[in-house]
Formats: structure tokens, sequence, C-alpha cells
């Protein structure tokens, strides 16, 4: 079952990551906003950055480093995901880290 609050919330952080692209200030408007992660703590960077880079909130997983499609709602489109993947490597080149290996393109896939 879907919690509407929870996909309220990664929908939320998505689309904000996409207009600022920045893991500490998407936690700081989640804060803003009364967002808080699962146990109710305030999100972090880090906890914003794991949410990015779970492609189950698109309908996937990882299972033997190939994605597979789970029966899960999808709360956000492959098209954002990948957008979301593709900002965080940039950011990552600007200062110097190497791309996530766990970093996936839905579109890599061919779906």
């Amino acid at each position: 079952m879907l919690d509407p609050i929870a996909a309220e919330t990664v929908r939320y952080i998505f689309d904000m990551y996409l207009i600022v692209q920045s893991l500490s200030d998407v936690a700081r408007l989640c804060s803003t906003h009364g967002f808080t992660g699962q146990r109710g703590k305030p999100f972090t960077a880090y906890s914003v950055s794991k949410i990015l880079r779970n492609p189950v909130y698109c309908g996937y997983r990882v299972f033997n480093g190939r994605l597979r499609p789970v029966k899960t709602p999808v709360i956000i489109p492959p098209e954002d995901f990948d957008e979301v993947q593709q900002l965080l490597c940039a950011r990552n080149a600007l200062v110097g880290r190497k791309c996530r290996k766990t970093t996936i393109r839905i579109n890599e896939i061919g779906e």
C-alpha cells in the first residue's frame, strides 16, 4: 500500500532537486515544509541523496547489478529519475568525484 504522505515527500524531493540542484538546499526545504523521514527525523543531504538514487520510486530495483521492474506504484517518471541522475553525476564531476557505481539511468536499459 502506498503511503500518500511518503509519496508526496518523494515527489517533492525530486521536484525540488530538479529546480535547486543542491542536496543540502533540498534537505532545508523539506524541513521548512515540515517533511520528515520515516522515523520522524529531519532530512539531511545524505538522506536526500539516498532517495534520489533509489530506482524503486520509478518502478525498478537493482538485482545482481541489473535493473529489474518491480510491482510497486511508480511515484517518479523514469525521465525525471534519469534527469536527476545526470544532474547528480554532473555535480560530482564539478567537485572532482566520480559518479557512483549505483547511479543508474533507466533509459540505458532500453525501457
